[in-house]
Parts: structure tokens; C-alpha cells; sequence
């Protein structure tokens, strides 16, 4: 059974320091009550609607209408990926999303912060 979010905050609040005490270029997050990622994995939100959550949280604090913009644009993509048919989308982007995701996860294994997953 999963821990509820109660329980998780207490066991992270334990460690010292906790990733939610630190914060790399800038402070629009830890100034926050709840940090989006915080607030995205205890509510088990997807990747997208956290990415918007992330951009709305802090467009006034860091990226201006630049966030605002940013968040529009996942929120557009979202509305395409749940009304268009997987077999409706063209092969070409397919083929970019499975080249852009390889990259990612070499990206994401080279930096060291995947070897704790296994």
C-alpha cells in the first residue's frame, strides 16, 4: 500500500537537508508553501498537466509571459494527445518522439541522477 502524502512529508522532512530545501538558479520555489514537484508527485499528477502546473506557479516569479506562453502550449498539446487517435499521427513525428526520448534517457543516465532508479 502506498504511503500517504501525510506520512511521505514527514519521512522527507526527516532528512536534512531535503531536496526541497535546495533549489538550483533561484528561489521561486522553495519560497513557495508547496513546491510544484512536491505538489505534482504526492497527487500522482502526469508529466504535462505538472509541466503547466510548474509554469503557472511561477511565470510572475522567473519567466514572465514567457511561462504563460509555455504553459499554453502543453495545454494544446495535451487537448491534441487525448483527441487524435495514436494511428492518426504521422509516422515522422512518431519516429522524432522515439529519437527525442532515447536522447533524454541517455541524457538523464549520463548525469548519474538515474543510478539510484536501478
Amino acid at each position: 500500500m502506498d504511503k500517504q502524502p501525510e506520512a511521505v512529508e514527514a519521512s522527507i522532512k526527516m532528512q536534512s537537508p531535503t531536496p526541497l530545501d535546495m533549489q538550483t538558479g533561484g528561489d521561486h520555489y522553495k519560497k513557495l508553501k508547496i513546491q510544484p514537484a512536491y505538489y505534482n508527485w504526492a497527487n500522482r499528477i502526469p508529466f504535462i498537466e505538472g509541466c503547466c502546473i510548474k509554469y503557472l506557479t511561477r511565470w510572475r516569479d522567473k519567466g514572465g509571459v514567457e511561462d504563460l506562453k509555455k504553459s499554453k502550449h502543453l495545454h494544446e498539446m495535451l487537448i491534441y494527445f487525448e483527441t487524435t487517435p495514436l494511428e492518426l499521427v504521422p509516422q515522422s513525428k512518431l519516429d522524432e518522439l522515439e529519437r527525442a526520448c532515447e536522447q533524454a534517457h541517455r541524457d538523464f543516465s549520463d548525469s548519474g541522477m538515474g543510478s539510484h532508479l536501478g
